[in-house]
This record gives C-alpha cells, structure tokens and sequence, in this order.
C-alpha cells in the first residue's frame, strides 16, 4: 500500500565512529531498513549471535582492529549476508582489495557519501514482490 518494503531487512553497521553510526542509522531507518549498530569487532560479533541480518556495512579499521579477520569470520560464518566496505580507505589499499578478494560485495567510499551507500544497499538486497 505504498510503504518501504526495505522493512524486512536488517542491517548491521559496523563503524568505532559514533556520529556517523547515528547519522547513517537515521537515513537508513527512512529508507524503510531495521538497524543493527556495532562499535568494534566484539561487539558485531555479538550482534551477528543475537541477530539474523541481511546485510553488513564494514569499516575497515575498527579503532585499530583488523577488519580483515572481522571479514573472514563474517563469509564463513554468515555466508548469505553481502557486506558492503565503507570505508575512509582508498580502493586501491591493499586491505580493500583482500577483503574484495575473501567476497566483500563491494566498495564504498566515505568521500562518496551516504547516499552511495544507500544505493548499494538498494542495489545489494532483493526486492519484495
């Protein structure tokens, strides 16, 4: 009857910087998408336990955890859940192209801002009938 039919998907975002985690938890719940928020590697792990999500945003440094061991649990583990990196980092760093390597979906700039973030999503997730 008109309304989002993006509400069925949950999203994790995993980023240490709190104001872009309000920021981008806002937009995305206007899109229609529930919200999973994670500070660190602790706490998304704890998050995909407790949670069936749809769909994972990645920064890579997590206040200096490697998001490459975050991203190999997380394609082992929960296989069916594409994860989007949005990250600071430029697409040629060598920790972008390994996590785009080990089946990040793709790659999205922070310079790209958040709707570029938002049409990945869009892009990533199925559309209901």
């Amino acid at each position: 009857m008109g309304t989002s039919d993006n509400n069925s998907f949950d999203v994790l975002l995993i980023d240490d910087e709190p104001e872009l985690l309000l920021m981008l938890g806002e937009l995305l719940r206007a899109e229609g998408y529930r919200v999973i928020v994670a500070r660190d590697a602790g706490h998304a792990l704890r998050q995909l336990d407790e949670n069936k999500v749809s769909l994972i945003v990645l920064d890579i440094n997590l206040a200096g955890e490697n998001g490459l061991e975050l991203m190999t649990f997380v394609n082992r583990n929960h296989p069916d859940a594409p994860v989007i990196l949005y990250t600071g980092m430029d697409s040629g760093a060598d920790d972008v192209k390994d996590m785009l390597k080990l089946g990040a979906a793709c790659y999205v700039s922070k310079a790209q801002g958040p709707k570029a973030l938002i049409f990945s999503i869009q892009q990533l997730l199925p559309k209901k009938p």
